[in-house]
């Protein structure tokens, strides 16, 4: 460790050899440049013989590093370690973990894309789009180096987000990749970040479960183009994730057994870009049964499938097709389903909040929890945690609920 550096003199000592021996310090407390303590024993030696040496240690290993003939050079060298080291502890105290903390961000900021920007084009535009949100909102406040960020760094980006219209689930997501940035700045978030303003940033809405009904989705299906049309009802017969139909090879999808396989996709699998990889986002493969209609309807489609490419649903040049949520808020708007009062129908784009790809999902597992155990309807969601598919689940309707209730206490009444 830094603080733990010693300076010794290095020489070839009479009748011993070479030998590391600590230095003498004279009555007048400076260091007698030709002395050298060993085993107890005061040695003189020559100027030119050996030299000075700092020790330190790393991973309970000696390191040593030569540093001259000159005492004063050694003392002085020494010195500058020492001062280092006492600096990187006091960091170490504030949160900050390593030298990192004095380097600009703008600096850190390509690299930490680089670093952990991997997987999903989600996950990798959720990384690019919060780290560099970030240090250009620090830049603007005058927040240049790591070792400067503070809680209220932290908590005015979470402001900001919500000045853009972000929502409380995704500035609690957001929260969690400006943790990762921080530590990868040399700062400690736990330290930087107070635990009660640490619970409120994290902390997540308990919101309602959303799904379709089925007028809606008749007016969905009706308003779409014919391609769409399939798309959203496999969304909502399969309860596929977005980037689980996006990423779909016709490889994975088994005719003879009626079978929708969610496999990943290592590198070298789209042509377009050979280093995309792709996995789900629990890590989890599955096998998810296909209804009867939807088969024959992939079965056509197939038949006409574009052979260059072995998407299911590819874009007109062959690549996955990432901007779906985009032409479902266009074929719901189109569908006269927009609530006119939203954010989002508010806005510029007229892009109704309420048509989201997620909810298809809702919907399904929803739809399968009415026929199947819990256990199956999280193996068919391929989630990790049953807690994350109980999210997905929408309480029966009032009507079903309350004929339940008189089922129930009949016998009491």
């Amino acid at each position: 460790m830094a603080n733990s550096a010693s300076l010794l003199r290095y020489a070839s000592l009479p009748g011993l050899g070479w030998r590391r021996g600590t230095l003498v310090q004279g009555k007048n407390g400076r260091i007698k440049p030709n002395a050298v303590l060993y085993n107890g024993v005061e040695y003189m030696v020559e100027p030119e013989n050996g030299h000075f040496q700092i020790r330190q240690y790393a991973k309970g290993r000696s390191i040593y590093t030569n540093c001259g003939t000159d005492v004063e050079t050694a003392v002085a060298r020494l010195s500058q370690l020492q001062a280092k080291a006492t600096l990187l502890t006091a960091q170490r105290k504030l949160g900050v973990a390593n030298e990192r903390t004095q380097q600009l961000l703008t600096k850190l900021l390509d690299p930490f894309i680089e670093k952990y920007a991997h997987g999903s084009e989600d996950t990798m535009y959720a990384y690019r789009y919060t780290a560099t949100s970030f240090v250009n909102l620090m830049t603007h406040r005058g927040t240049l180096i790591s070792a400067d960020i503070n809680e209220d760094c932290v908590i005015a980006f979470d402001r900001w987000l919500e000045a853009q219209g972000n929502k409380k689930n995704t500035r609690a997501t957001r929260y969690g990749y400006i943790r990762c940035f921080l530590r990868y700045c040399g700062l400690d978030p736990n330290v930087v970040i107070t635990p009660e303003e640490h619970k409120k940033l994290k902390a997540k809405p308990k919101l309602a479960v959303e799904t379709y009904s089925e007028d809606e989705l008749l007016k969905l299906l009706t308003a779409s183009s014919e391609r769409h049309r399939l798309i959203w009802r496999t969304y909502k017969e399969l309860g596929l994730r977005e980037e689980e139909l996006c990423f779909a090879f016709w490889c994975d999808v088994d005719f003879d057994h009626a079978v929708w396989q969610v496999r990943f996709k290592p590198k070298g699998s789209f042509w377009w870009n050979r280093a995309l990889k792709w996995k789900s986002k629990d890590s989890e493969e599955r096998d998810i049964p296909i209804p009867v209609g939807l088969l024959n309807e992939l079965v056509a489609l197939k038949k006409n499938a574009d052979a260059k490419t072995p998407l299911v649903f590819p874009t007109r040049g062959g690549q996955a097709d990432i901007k779906l949520l985009k032409a479902l808020k266009s074929d719901w708007r189109d569908a006269g389903l927009n609530c006119g009062h939203c954010a989002g129908c508010l806005g510029k784009l007229n892009e109704c909040s309420k048509a989201k790809i997620k909810t298809f999902r809702s919907t399904y597992l929803t739809t399968m929890s009415e026929y199947v155990a819990l256990p199956s309807v999280q193996a068919l969601a391929g989630h990790s945690d049953i807690k994350t598919t109980m999210r997905y689940l929408k309480p029966a309707a009032m009507d079903t609920l309350q004929k339940a209730c008189n089922k129930a206490f009949a016998a009491t009444a």
